[in-house]
């Protein structure tokens, strides 16, 4: 599931709130360098793993979900939008 959300922050101050945003979800995320991150979380017993991506302009999320949860998709996705949206 690839998710993508312009932001009218600098690239600093767009990852400090992506990195706000794991933490309050429980995510943890590992920066693989100043602009690309990996990271997984458990919810409900379900591990959700992904990479995120922090430009200039926009944030990319791209999250592997489980076979049991993508029936669920489109849903996670809405929710997962609006959160962004909130912290951004």
């Amino acid at each position: 599931m690839k998710i993508q959300r312009k932001h009218n922050k600098t690239q600093a101050e767009a990852k400090e709130r992506l990195i706000a945003l794991a933490d309050t979800l429980g995510m943890s995320l590992q920066w693989i360098d100043e602009q690309s991150a990996t990271g997984s979380m458990t919810y409900n017993g379900v591990t959700v793993s992904g990479s995120a991506m922090v430009t200039s302009d926009v944030i990319i999320l791209d999250v592997s979900l489980p076979r049991l949860a993508r029936m669920f998709e489109s849903r996670i996705q809405k929710q997962v939008e609006k959160e962004m949206d909130k912290a951004l």
